[in-house]
C-alpha cells in the first residue's frame, strides 16, 4: 500500500500525508489479526490512533524544513499552498491532542 498508493500520491494531492498516516497506522491491526485472529480490539484501535497522531507533527517538521526541495521535486504538499503554516499548525494541534489523550484510553 505504501509504495503503491502513498508515494505516487505525493505528486497529485496534498492529502498524501493523510493517506500515509493511515497506512502507517495499519501494522497494529495486521499484528493483532495475526496473533489473536481478530482485527478490532480496543488496544489495537488506541495504538493505531496513537501511531496515526504522531505522524503529522513528525512529517510536517521535516516537510517545512525541506519545503523547497519537495516543491522542486514536483510533490503536491501542503507547504506549497500553506506558506505561513496555519493549516499545518491546525493539523499538528489536532494530532497533539489525539496523541496526548489516546494513552488515557489504555489505562
Amino acid at each position: 500500500g505504501y509504495c503503491l498508493v502513498y508515494t505516487p500520491m505525493k505528486r497529485v494531492s496534498v492529502h498524501n500525508t493523510l493517506v500515509g498516516a493511515v497506512i502507517g497506522a495499519l501494522p497494529p491491526f495486521i499484528g493483532t489479526w495475526g496473533q489473536l485472529g481478530t482485527l478490532f480490539t480496543p488496544e489495537t484501535v488506541l495504538l493505531s490512533a496513537y501511531i496515526f497522531s504522531w505522524q503529522y507533527p513528525h512529517f510536517y517538521g521535516i516537510l517545512y524544513e525541506n519545503r523547497y526541495d519537495y516543491k522542486k521535486a514536483g510533490y503536491e504538499m501542503i507547504s506549497n499552498y500553506d506558506k505561513d503554516g496555519v493549516k499545518a499548525t491546525r493539523h499538528i494541534k489536532f494530532a497533539a491532542v489525539l496523541a496526548l489523550t489516546t494513552p488515557l484510553g489504555m489505562a
